[in-house]
């Protein structure tokens, strides 16, 4: 899964797609590097189930409600 692509596809900005996974921005950065790139790291099969998750059209509720 193409983490950047899937973001884009959901129309997050990085801090957004960031924040819905409880991850710093220089994670998800690290995600959305080329696989050959220094510093790329392979997102966790949970991150990759909850993005699909979100793609199917699942939404989290906000604690603040």
């Amino acid at each position: 899964m193409n983490m950047r692509e899937a973001r884009h596809h959901l129309g997050l900005s990085l801090s957004e797609f960031a924040a819905l996974h409880q991850m710093s921005t220089a994670a998800v950065r690290r995600w959305e590097h080329p696989k050959d790139a220094s510093g790329y790291r392979e997102p966790s099969g949970s991150a990759k189930a909850f993005t699909q998750a979100l793609l199917d059209g699942y939404r989290p509720h906000s604690s603040k409600e």
